[in-house]
């Protein structure tokens, strides 16, 4: 503070207009970075985590639609000709159902859980396989009714229940991870929220506080002074405080 008293008023206003740039700067480039933050916070969030729970819902309603064709072939066992089309139908899910665990394995390949889940359901997927394929084989040849297709059938939902589980979790793991980036992109709006205020006073400092302009700046004692240069209202406001204390000053004898 006393450096800044030694200075002149130029060198303050210079001094002041510099500090409220630099500062701006600086708030600017914090600005910047949590808008970057938060830029690759959001895509993150819908390239990966809306995605997930989009594929997972799709996988799960492509696992009913499994379910409900082995149903169907179960219930139309004494048709051949349905049985055979209701077959077809069921491998070409099947394969849909593959394919999508397999292009969403691929896009979080970076995930290791999920990868992870992932194998395990293709797995389960690949043991109700096993399991289904020989009793489609016996209803087809009318060699088993529905009631022992439906029987041998219900040992096998275990892998297709497992499945579901998996990707039930998957979809609220998803689900947690958008909460915690939905977290942290109200923390970056907060801090944008309070440097806002601090970039407005920095904008603002120099024209509000001009180090002589009011009469209560750190010159105005100097301003103050009779036949200082810019004495102003500043002179008259110092002249009414000391006449006000001192009384009106007496007149000198002559000499």
């Amino acid at each position: 503070m006393n450096a800044l008293g030694r200075l002149s008023i130029r060198a303050r206003l210079y001094f002041g207009t510099i500090f409220s740039l630099v500062l701006l700067v600086i708030i600017g480039a914090m600005g910047f970075i949590a808008l970057d933050r938060t830029r690759g916070t959001l895509e993150v969030l819908f390239s990966q985590r809306v995605q997930t729970l989009t594929d997972m819902s799709d996988l799960r309603t492509a696992l009913g639609d499994l379910r409900r064709a082995e149903k169907d072939i179960i219930i139309n066992f004494n048709n051949t000709v349905e049985v055979a089309a209701l077959r077809e139908s069921w491998g070409k899910t099947l394969a849909a159902l593959r394919k999508s665990l397999a292009d969403v394995r691929q896009v979080q390949a970076g995930d290791a859980a999920f990868v992870a889940a992932i194998d395990k359901s293709l797995d389960e997927i690949k043991q109700y396989e096993a399991g289904i394929v020989p009793i489609f084989d016996q209803i087809e040849r009318a060699q088993i009714d529905g009631a022992g297709g439906g029987a041998y059938a219900d040992r096998l939902k275990t892998h297709m229940e497992a499945t579901d589980q998996l990707f039930s979790r998957l979809a609220t793991s998803a689900r947690e991870q958008m909460q915690e980036a939905r977290q942290g992109v109200d923390t970056l709006a907060a801090t944008m929220s309070g440097l806002r205020p601090v970039a407005r006073h920095a904008g603002t400092q120099p024209r509000r506080s001009g180090p002589a302009g009011d009469g209560h700046g750190p010159h105005a004692a100097i301003l103050a002074r009779p036949g200082a240069p810019g004495a102003g209202c500043g002179g008259q406001h110092f002249y009414r405080q000391f006449r006000n204390r001192h009384g009106q000053p007496r007149p000198q004898p002559a000499h």
